[in-house]
Order: structure tokens, then sequence, then C-alpha cells
């Protein structure tokens, strides 16, 4: 049997995977417990593996598996993860991409005992964001203005925001009809100025201008997993959107997602300026601050399409766009 669906791994396969990778350097998998469960987007599960007695002392004893739908991760992990240091994203034992099954597979390093992702309970401080911008710029430096950019995110996703954008924009008036009725008077004029603007011919002259890198796409809070000690430890999780993009589009999601009700004046400046920095630390020249903030803005702007996208493409309940709606506005104020 091979990695698909709830049954367990075959020993022999998953021992090929592991020595293939190097995570098991002698002796084999005789036992692989394998217990699935469905999440939005993916089939996750926790497989607990046993070894022969002769078998690497450190060879995984839990392995996190996820199957998907969509061939972006696998090529995040092909493509992108090899060029980036340890300790931003889980390490990738194996990652398949069958097109005619439309599957994914990937087989990750089990993280369960050091990280979790955040609670709306227990969401990440500051510092933990501080530490998120910081590896954002991680995974942003080593793909930032390549030749073989564009080659690479080939294999990637399609641009989701340029689809955000589309969706949002054809369909502002309808939502008006259906909610424009419940939000308030600075709402509505706030979202009227944005569709009425020129942004998405804005975005598109930022693209074809650059500079562009490897982005997440995707990056908010519950993409990240953080260290159970409080320490900066974070890891990058959930590749499936990753694209050619602009790099503040990135830090823009994860600051407006967090959902800040009350934003102190300076405080998404401070974030910018720590994220600046840590691109900077990683050698990244020609991109000064002013460069930076002006992309943020321009970033900040375009989260308005989210909320309309949200209510219009999922339809259904509309706490999330709501939400996020309230955070934009903070943050806009």
């Amino acid at each position: 049997m091979t990695a698909d669906g709830a049954e367990p791994l075959d020993p022999g396969w998953l021992t090929a995977v592991l020595r293939e990778c190097g995570a098991l350097t002698s002796g084999s998998v005789v036992q692989v417990g394998n217990a699935p469960k469905e999440r939005h987007t993916a089939t996750v599960s926790t497989l607990d593996v046993t070894y022969t007695i002769d078998a690497s002392p450190f060879a995984p004893t839990r392995i996190f598996l996820k199957h998907g739908t969509r061939a972006g991760e696998p090529g995040f992990y092909q493509s992108i993860a090899p060029s980036l240091p340890a300790g931003v994203v889980p390490q990738c034992y194996y990652c398949r991409w069958d097109a005619e099954k439309s599957d994914a597979t990937l087989l990750f390093e089990d993280l369960s005992a050091s990280f979790d992702p955040p609670t709306p309970n227990d969401p990440p401080t500051d510092a933990q964001l501080v530490a998120t911008l910081r590896a954002l710029a991680t995974l942003h430096g080593p793909w930032w203005q390549r030749p073989d950019l564009a080659e690479v995110t080939a294999a990637g996703s399609a641009s989701r925001k340029q689809f955000v954008l589309d969706t949002a924009f054809e369909r502002f008036d309808e939502f008006m009809m259906l909610h424009g009725g419940s939000l308030n008077g600075l709402t509505r004029k706030a979202m009227a100025k944005f569709f009425g603007s020129n942004y998405r011919e804005r975005f598109a002259a930022r693209l074809e201008n650059g500079p562009l890198t490897a982005i997440h796409g995707d990056a908010h809070v519950g993409q990240v997993l953080f260290a159970h000690d409080g320490s900066a430890q974070v890891r990058l999780i959930d590749f499936e959107d990753w694209q050619a993009g602009v790099p503040t589009d990135d830090v823009a999601f994860l600051l407006v997602m967090h959902g800040y009700k009350d934003w102190a004046p300076g405080l998404d400046a401070s974030f910018l300026a720590n994220y600046h920095a840590a691109l900077t630390s990683r050698g990244i020249t020609g991109y000064s601050a002013a460069a930076c903030n002006a992309d943020y803005r321009l970033s900040q702007e375009g989260l308005m399409a989210w909320p309309v996208f949200w209510a219009m493409y999922f339809g259904g309940g509309d706490a999330t766009w709501r939400k996020v709606l309230t955070s934009i506005m903070a943050l806009n104020q």
C-alpha cells in the first residue's frame, strides 16, 4: 500500500522514504499507525512509527501525513523549501503531486511536542508576531528578484490575490445590496472609495515593476506554529497558495488577520520596521525602508477586497468577513 486514504502506510514503503531523505540510517519500519482527520482543505494524520531494534536512535517515531487536492504545497517543498535555512518550515520527508488523481501527499516531521498553532483564547503575543515577521523575511530572502523566480513559481499556485481582487470588484455592488445596510457609514464610505479606485491597475503595475519574491500567499496566524516555551521560534506551514508576489502582502495579511481591534499609533509601523530590518540582515539590498512602507500601504489597501470575496465567493455565515472588516477599519484609522 502507499500513502493514500485512511489505510496504514506500508512499512517497506516508509522505510525507503525515510532512508532516501536521510531520516533513517539503519534498521527498518515494522509498523505504522494511522488515524486520519478531515480538515478544511486536507486530510491529515499523525503516524506512529515502530522500528526494528537496530534502527537509528534518532529516527522519527511520529510523522505528520497530509493529503490535499492542490499542487501548490508539493511544488513549494520541491522548489522553494530547499533554499531555506533550517527552522523556518517543518522538515519535509516526502512530497508528491499526482496530477491524474489531483492528489498531494506530504510527510513532515511531527512538531506537536514542541510547537502548537495559536488558539482564540491564547493568541500570539506581539513578540511572537515579530518572530513570525522575521520568519517571513527569511522565506522572502532567498528568492528575492531571482531571474528564475517566474519559472519556479509556475509550479506553485496561480495568483490568489488577483483572483480575490477580480471576484471582489465584480461582485461589490451585489455585496452592498445584500450587506450594505448593516455597515456603518464610515465603513461604507471606505469600501466605496476602494472599489471605485484603480487599485487593480496599480497592483498590476507593481507586479510588473518588482521587486517580487516567493511569498506564502495566505500568511495568517493560523499558518504559524509557535514554540511551547514562549521563545521566538516559529514554523510557517500550509503553503498551498505560495506564489511570486509583493512581499508586504504577507506582512499586511498577517497583521490584519491577527484581528487587532484597537491599533495603537505606530504599532503597524513598528512591526513593519522589524520586518524590513530582518530583510536587510538577510542580505537584501536596494529595498529602502521608504519602498517597503509604500509596498505595505499598497498591500494594506488591497485587504479591503477580502471581506467581499469571502462573503460572495464562499457565502454562508458572515462572522469571518465581518471580523476581518472590523480589523481592516481599525488598521486604516
